[in-house]
């Protein structure tokens, strides 16, 4: 029986003619000579052609929102052949191009996030972005409508149900930049809570976008109880100092708030 193994030379070259196969020498206890050689494995590679309808679909589902992991789960197929397939659709996805939404439709995005929305990140996959939250009984337009507006912008998304709740999550570390333009958070007793930046310098348009956006996410209209239009909005928060904020942001506007 083999004791235990001295390499007989330690050396770059020894280390290439092994994997070459001309094979190692080494000493056991004994000090008898003995010499390893390479194994080499020959690896087969079976290829599945695809057909037109299964490629089709896994495209749709790109272009539907999906990621490319998660179409690789559903059709049991590695991302790598996935990406071949349907990458082209994919990059639209990653990109948002937020110049190409007007005032109106960026200060409606701004006021959701204040409303209903969280920055996450996620430092091992390298991800960031914004989390949405829509009650899945009541907010099913709103948040097709928020996805619309992303969509515009080049963003795919597609909301998921967590319990009572619809999700929607957008990857990107421009939005993220974006939103820094116009909210930024304090630590107001111990908590850390959301606050409006630049109020002056928002256009009247933004303004309305922003007011529908949060009106969306936090609160409600008070229809006429005749049904003869609307008269009023309520807005629910905790934080008094943006309470203020919005009270300043409604007489900007010309409307009474308190």
């Amino acid at each position: 029986m083999l004791g235990t193994w001295k390499p007989f030379l330690r050396s770059p070259i020894c280390d290439q003619d092994f994997k070459k196969g001309k094979g190692i020498r080494f000493f056991d206890k004994n000090m008898e000579n003995h010499t390893v050689y390479a194994k080499e494995k020959n690896r087969i590679r079976r290829f599945r052609r695809l057909s037109d309808d299964r490629i089709r679909k896994i495209q749709n589902m790109v272009k539907e929102g999906f990621s490319l992991r998660s179409v690789a789960r559903q059709t049991n197929l590695n991302y790598s052949a996935v990406q071949r397939i349907a990458g082209c659709y994919a990059k639209k996805q990653m990109r948002l191009d937020l110049d190409a939404l007007d005032e109106r439709e960026r200060g409606y995005v701004v006021g959701f996030f204040v409303g209903d929305g969280s920055r996450f990140s996620r430092m091992k996959s390298g991800h960031y972005g914004v989390k949405f939250a829509f009650d899945a009984k009541r907010d099913v337009e709103i948040a097709s409508f928020l996805c619309a507006i992303f969509a515009k912008a080049g963003k795919q998304t597609r909301p998921y149900q967590e319990e009572t709740w619809l999700i929607m999550k957008v990857y990107s570390q421009k939005l993220l930049a974006f939103l820094s333009r116009f909210v930024d958070y304090v630590e107001i007793e111990g908590r850390k809570r959301k606050m409006l930046v630049g109020l002056n310098d928002w256009s009247y348009e933004f303004r309305l976008g922003f007011l529908s956006g949060l009106i969306d996410s936090d609160g409600h209209v008070h229809r006429n109880k005749r049904g003869r239009g609307h008269f009023g909005a309520d807005i629910t928060t905790m934080n008094q100092a943006l309470a203020k904020q919005l009270v300043g942001l409604f007489e900007s506007l010309g409307l009474l708030a308190e």
